[in-house]
């Protein structure tokens, strides 16, 4: 009985020792590289505050911010899959269990949300109102978050959670952040909130099923999909046993690996491209850095530096991801046995990381009009320089790296 009841402690520290391992090894691996990020994003966020107009909706785009933080949230039970079978003839002690596991989530997802608070709170100050209605906007935001965290927990008991109670919460998040911001705390619509969240909690509650019921299945894949997609982003920048990562056929990119096909010395070519192209990840983050990379220059249409500085951070997020491409193979029994020469495998690759970094950057600056009105002083520099990044990273930092990695 006692060592169930500290089950929920043991599995949450080794969780946690092993999450500080992999983020050591992540910050060893990226060496400055944090700090310079964190001024680039101190720059951007000072120069949007200067250039933010009167007339600019800050409370719709805080709500709209906001309603992302506090509707999508992470639940952690740490359960394993043999828990079914060892631990259901203790019902009474995994009630116990499972609390600790709701607090557990709770004390993280406040967390969460004051930290964004936080961050967001220069913007407040800007647009919004002064400190006392930011205490107070605090403290809603902190109870809304645990209403939806306790309405995921629901959700989980009673059964999956489907999109539409996704969209129900997002919903009365927006509409009650919408209200807290924009509409000046009409006293009216207090009620009205309070009476809807009432509504929607004993309908949750209403159709739970008997406590004696536990969602094994769904609690040990929604564990399993946390777990795989913390190990999918370290396993971008250090060696990670045992990740998942899905595979897409995407036949919208199918050309491009028919072009490369079609000559016998392009095979850890073709390979390269289709393992990149197929998998979640890394080209799921290379689009996304792709598309924040161009909003950012879009939105802020910046100098010439600043413009060089945010294409050079999105380039190296993205570069430093790519090796992976072939780490992924280093135990296929067909990597090893094709008759080309070792070589080939290098010299594949780094062509592939060219060609992927001086791609990216031209899909980024593509839809700047700076692109177009000033090529000479500020488009064509700047395509200079993403193809010039795709050359070192490819031809330079990769071949680099130490054989272990690559091997």
């Amino acid at each position: 009985m006692n060592s169930i009841q500290s089950l929920f402690a043991k599995r949450r520290k080794k969780t946690w020792a092993k999450g500080v391992r992999y983020a050591a090894l992540i910050a060893k691996s990226l060496q400055a590289f944090p700090i310079f990020a964190l001024l680039i994003l101190y720059f951007c966020y000072k120069r949007f505050l200067e250039w933010l107009p009167a007339d600019f909706p800050t409370g719709i785009l805080l709500a709209v911010i906001l309603t992302v933080v506090l509707t999508r949230s992470r639940y952690r039970t740490f359960v394993q899959p043999a828990d079914p079978y060892f631990l259901f003839p203790a019902r009474e002690e995994l009630d116990v269990y499972f609390r600790k596991a709701f607090f557990y989530n709770l004390v993280l997802q406040l967390g969460h949300t004051f930290v964004w608070m936080l961050f967001l709170a220069p913007l407040f100050y800007t647009g919004i109102g002064g400190t006392a209605f930011f205490v107070f906007a605090l403290i809603l935001l902190l109870l809304l978050k645990s209403w939806n965290l306790y309405m995921l927990r629901l959700e989980i008991t009673g059964g999956s959670p489907s999109l539409s109670s996704l969209w129900l919460r997002g919903g009365t998040n927006l509409l009650i952040l919408l209200w807290l911001f924009e509409g000046r705390l009409h006293p009216l619509l207090i009620p009205a909130a309070l009476l809807w969240l009432g509504l929607i909690t004993w309908h949750k509650l209403h159709r739970q099923p008997p406590s004696s019921l536990i969602p094994w299945e769904r609690l040990i894949a929604q564990e399993e999909q946390t777990v795989s997609a913390y190990y999918r982003l370290a396993s971008q920048f250090v060696e990670v046993p045992h990740i998942r990562n899905e595979v897409r056929p995407r036949r919208w990119l199918a050309f491009l690996e028919g072009a490369v096909s079609s000559r016998p010395d392009n095979t850890y070519l073709y390979l390269y491209l289709r393992t990149f192209l197929r998998h979640s990840e890394p080209f799921g983050a290379t689009l996304r850095l792709t598309l924040v990379a161009a909003i950012l220059l879009l939105t802020f249409r910046p100098s010439l530096p600043t413009g060089i500085i945010i294409l050079a951070v999105a380039l190296f997020v993205t570069g430093i991801q790519l090796p992976w491409i072939r780490r992924i193979h280093r135990f296929q029994p067909w990597f090893r046995l094709y008759p080309l020469p070792e070589g080939q495998k290098q010299r594949d690759l780094s062509r592939l990381v060219f060609r992927i970094i001086g791609v990216q950057s031209t899909l980024i600056l593509l839809p700047q009009p700076l692109f177009w009105y000033a090529p000479s002083t500020w488009g064509l520099p700047l395509l200079f320089l993403g193809w010039g990044a795709g050359w070192l990273l490819g031809w330079g930092w990769i071949p680099r790296q130490k054989k272990k990695s690559l091997a």
